[in-house]
């Protein structure tokens, strides 16, 4: 029979689980596809949509969604209740904890994610002058949101007792960074690359791209190529590394003396864990699912897993029935 405090702290590693999948793995992705990807597959349509968008759109949905079910995990944790910045005004050391700024940073992230879905729905068409206004105000935003979101996810990596090793927890987090940046840079590289060749050529002999679509050059096709197997060894990482993880059964009330000594609710739970006495034995686990899921994604897989089947059901039958789109 699980006690309240096991069902606490299952509920908030649950909630780290679905952020960290939500973030790293479905966002991330869904930005790389539309960044890098739109000149790869043009004459593959899947529900009458570019594949890029059709990547895109439907992996910023499911995001979206665990996102929604991180955030109900915490607050139901925590009986609904906001232990952020602004619920303690009487104690404005409270404002510059790790946990307030992780909140903080987290609440605005999440805010800006859901905005995004709400304004496409009232974007103007692809062929009004005021779309380029609103291209750049949805890859700003998401870019924003997506920055705030690995600052909120270091900070619990770094400070937070639900990981045995916080070091490498925190280690992990910025090899996640570091690799994503690279395949950034070779992305970056090889698009620009691909637009000086094809402006050279265009310049040289028009009359020789005359039968020639800008997909079909044999240097443009290397260059997507590059790009296609850059970011497949990237994903492939962030999915297939799996990480073996020791979880320590963190007492979720401080031992007497500290009890005696104040409140348990001024102390913070790192306080709490180092005061514990560390458990006699720990569990093992390994979850394939990407660099920082760790133990985390112990009770969540299972779940999660039946949630994406759902979703995908439901969009794949949303889109038979709404037909082609302009994309």
């Amino acid at each position: 029979m699980e006690t309240p405090d096991e069902a606490t702290e299952r509920l908030r590693k649950t909630h780290g689980s679905l952020m960290i999948i939500a973030w790293f793995l479905f966002h991330t992705t869904a930005i790389i596809s539309a960044r890098y990807f739109r000149r790869h597959w043009l004459d593959k349509r899947v529900f009458g949509l570019n594949i890029w968008f059709l990547l895109h759109r439907t992996l910023s949905y499911l995001g979206v969604l665990l996102i929604l079910g991180g955030l109900i995990c915490i607050l139901v944790s925590r009986s609904w209740t906001w232990s952020g910045p602004g619920a303690h005004h009487y104690d404005y050391d409270r404002y510059f904890t790790s946990g307030a700024i992780h909140s903080i940073f987290g609440l605005v992230c999440i805010v800006i994610c859901w905005g995004q879905p709400i304004a496409a729905l009232f974007r103007c068409s692809s062929s009004s002058s005021r779309r380029p206004i609103y291209n750049w105000f949805h890859r700003i935003a998401g870019i924003s949101a997506w920055l705030l979101a690995v600052i909120a996810i270091s900070i619990a990596a770094a400070d937070f007792p639900y990981f045995s090793n916080n070091s490498f927890a925190l280690a992990l987090v910025i090899i996640f960074v570091v690799c994503l940046s690279i395949a950034v840079v070779i992305g970056e590289v090889s698009a620009a690359l691909e637009r000086r060749h094809a402006f050279q050529t265009t310049k040289e002999n028009v009359s020789q791209r005359r039968y020639t679509s800008f997909s079909e050059s044999t240097y443009e096709m290397k260059m997507q190529k590059i790009r296609t197997i850059t970011f497949g060894l990237f994903t492939l990482v962030s999915i297939d590394a799996r990480v073996y993880a020791r979880l320590s059964n963190i007492q979720l009330s401080p031992p007497p003396g500290a009890r005696a000594a104040g409140s348990p609710s001024l102390l913070s739970r790192p306080e709490m864990a180092r005061q514990s006495e560390p458990p006699a034995a720990g569990l093992y686990t390994k979850v394939p699912l990407s660099f920082l899921s760790l133990s985390l994604a112990r009770e969540a897989v299972p779940r999660t897993g039946r949630l994406l089947a759902w979703g995908a059901t439901s969009v794949l039958t949303a889109k038979r029935a709404a037909g082609p789109s302009v994309y």
